[in-house]
């Protein structure tokens, strides 16, 4: 059960990982410390069903859908985790080392109560706790299959803040930052974040989707009312070319007109501290010396490239790490550039010549 960004993200990285590769799926939802309310529970059972609709919905190679059950701790008459793992068709386990936590051999139970018995937390531990099991009522061994590593993200970057989670842990640094955000625009409290001088963010803008609206609200929002500065680098065509569907692909002059329609309308006040730029490399103008910069706005799947940025500039530029302001994105697979690419090409496809 997810607490925070961090853990949603990695939870989606599990099913990305494990649907191409099976058509019969349990989850299970462990919950660490307090359990959480059955509304909650409920609303994540639903979450964890849209997102696996989200993944195989446009896998054009298998139209069948996997059978998928999931099981949420703390559920009422939902089947608990060990019957789940004694079923005779289970073939294989994944999960990261600190989902699964503690299962003793010895004790047969998980959590901080076993950690004086027998046995070693993490998958491949817990693992060959199931097989003891198993191998007791004569069922096949099950397998441990790790998270893929390219899909995992870290929470252990200091310079890395998530913004859905960052009201809980980041106040307000200026006087500035607690008159402008204390209210909203309807009189209710919106909380202080931490907010910055000169925020970047980037990206193709490829159809302006509403992930991209997303990523540039974010980035607005970012921006020290007063004083501070917003860039927007939007990739050149050049560097698109080999983009799938790239005939698809609108102007830049276009990608710049679109951006800045809808700043325009989002924020008209901040237009003249709005400055759009085209993208020549994969850090843009926050990977030179030129320009000060303080922050970056970015989605988790980019998360690795802001880091590489950070390292670049402490190691070659002698200048400080940008926070990298990071957002969960949502609905990865049916919103996005190439997918609407993929429906333009249709389109034009039942269009005569």
């Amino acid at each position: 059960m997810p607490y925070n960004t961090f853990d949603r993200i990695n939870n989606e990285a599990i099913l990305e990982t494990i649907l191409p590769r099976t058509n019969k799926l349990s989850v299970v939802l462990r919950c660490h410390g307090q359990p959480p309310s059955i509304a909650s529970l409920r609303r994540y059972v639903g979450t964890i069903y849209s997102q696996l609709w989200d993944c195989t919905v446009l896998d054009t190679q298998n139209p069948d859908l996997p059978k998928v059950v999931v099981y949420p701790a703390h559920l009422p008459n939902s089947a608990p985790e060990s019957w789940i793992t004694i079923q005779p068709d289970l073939d294989c386990i994944i999960s990261r080392n600190e989902y699964l936590g503690w299962n003793s051999q010895a004790a047969g139970g998980e959590g901080l109560a076993y950690q004086q018995t027998e046995g070693q937390g993490g998958l491949e531990a817990h693992v060959r706790s199931v097989n003891a099991e198993r191998t007791s009522r004569k069922l096949k061994p099950v397998q441990a299959w790790p998270v893929d590593a390219k899909r995992v993200v870290s929470n252990d970057n200091e310079h890395v803040i998530f913004l859905e989670d960052e009201d809980e842990k980041v106040s307000a640094s200026s006087e500035t930052e607690k008159e402008a955000l204390s209210t909203s625009f309807f009189g209710g409290s919106v909380g202080t974040p931490k907010l910055f001088e000169s925020v970047a963010v980037g990206g193709t803008f490829d159809g302006l989707h509403y992930g991209h609206c997303k990523l540039l609200t974010l980035a607005v929002s970012s921006v020290e009312p007063r004083s501070g500065r917003l860039l927007v680098g939007i990739t050149k065509d050049e560097m698109l070319a080999k983009k799938e569907f790239a005939e698809f692909i609108p102007t830049y002059a276009e990608r710049v007109q679109g951006v800045y329609d809808f700043l325009a309308r989002l924020a008209p006040g901040m237009l003249n501290r709005v400055q759009i730029v085209p993208l020549e490399d994969n850090f843009g103008p926050p990977g030179h010396a030129d320009i000060y910069f303080d922050a970056l706005v970015l989605s988790h799947e980019t998360l690795e490239t802001g880091i590489a940025l950070n390292r670049h500039r402490t190691k070659h530029l002698n200048l400080h790490p940008l926070k990298l302001l990071c957002t969960e994105r949502t609905e990865a697979h049916g919103m996005s550039s190439t997918q609407l690419r993929r429906l333009r090409a249709r389109a034009a496809q039942l269009v005569p010549e």
